[in-house]
């Protein structure tokens, strides 16, 4: 069976969630940089575009592969990835907001 990709409302929800760790990052890069005051912890390269780039890059490319190998492999189904694969941006998101809800001292949601 070949990868379909996600469905639309998988689609919406992926980017949604994307954009979201995107301020998070954004709010990571400007506390490095010295325009807010964030304590994200150790972290000397978040903001270094190269590094976000190529790690960007090679993720993608290397969740892609992993992802098409099983599902023609059978191992799973795709809407099973793509379900697994919103759980795992939800997480990363609450975790930004949790790091923006204590310095702001107020709860924040990014979606």
């Amino acid at each position: 069976m070949e990868p379909q990709g996600p469905t639309e409302e998988q689609r919406e929800k992926i980017l949604e969630l994307v954009h979201s760790m995107q301020t998070g990052v954004q709010f990571e890069i400007a506390h490095e940089e010295g325009t807010v005051e964030i304590d994200f912890g150790p972290s000397s390269s978040a903001s270094n575009r190269k590094h976000l780039r190529v790690g960007v890059n090679n993720a993608l490319v290397e969740i892609g592969a992993l992802r098409n190998t099983l599902i023609k492999c059978g191992v799973f189904e795709e809407h099973i990835f793509w379900s697994t694969y919103i759980e795992a941006l939800e997480e990363e998101v609450k975790g930004y907001e949790k790091k923006l809800s204590e310095f702001m001292g107020s709860v924040v949601h990014l979606h």
